[in-house]
């Protein structure tokens, strides 16, 4: 018997099972109780927890620490969904923004923010499961044909990188929360390595300082190729 999924309110009693080992805590914010709660069968592997607006979910994460959030772009309580997307970083949540009538303005609002995937509610439930397979692979999930439109829109221009300083850029905005050492422990580089990098991708983007060189790489529309894994 997998967990019941534990919406804010109900005792916690509702939480019938123990979490199976290396269960993903996941967060699931939809206005729609009926949609979350579909949405959370669909994560037998997952201990969910469900909160209708803004309020709430902040409330979840402030009791608990989880992996992933799902959150539904449009809100009752007012505020977009997206509100959620910086905060849940801060957190070190992977955010993933569910919509069935998402613009592409929306969508690239939301990666610029720092959304790691996008969920269409009108396609099929296997859809869900390839959106998770791509970020349990450390990759963003986003529609091949949305990107491609995405990069097309960009008027400005994208500098030119190694192939070494791409794959650091790839995964820097993968994973904007680690540090120097913590990325070069990942990449299997030296901290010297990846901050002499980090400089000249900061003088290419004519920017100082990371969380400069992440804007300044979301304002051109710079998106990481999708394609190949940023886990090393």
């Amino acid at each position: 018997m997998k967990s019941q999924p534990f919406r804010l309110g109900q005792p916690k009693q509702s939480l019938t099972t123990k979490p199976k080992m290396n269960t993903k805590n996941t967060l699931i914010v939809d206005d729609h109780l009926m949609v979350a709660e579909a949405i959370a069968t669909m994560l037998p592997e997952h201990n969910v927890t469900i909160a209708v607006n803004k309020k709430e979910a902040m409330a979840a994460v402030a009791s608990k620490q989880f992996d992933y959030a799902f959150i539904d772009i449009y809100l009752r309580d007012s505020e977009s969904g997206m509100s959620l997307i910086k905060p849940l970083l801060a957190a070190r949540i992977k955010p993933i923004v569910i919509s069935g009538m998402a613009s592409l303005g929306q969508i690239r609002a939301c990666i610029r923010l720092g959304a790691y995937g996008y969920v269409n509610k009108a396609l099929p439930a296997s859809h869900l499961g390839e959106v998770l397979a791509d970020i349990y692979s450390e990759k963003f999930s986003f529609p091949r044909g949305m990107i491609d439109e995405l990069r097309q829109n960009t008027a400005l221009a994208i500098p030119k990188m190694a192939k070494s300083e791409k794959r650091l850029l790839d995964y820097f905005l993968f994973h904007r929360e680690q540090t120097n050492f913590e990325i070069g422990d990942k990449m299997a580089l030296s901290e010297g390595r990846i901050r002499n990098c980090m400089t000249s991708l900061m003088r290419k983007f004519d920017v100082k300082g990371r969380a400069n060189l992440a804007k300044e790489a979301d304002l051109r529309g710079y998106f990481p190729d999708i394609d190949s894994s940023t886990s090393y």
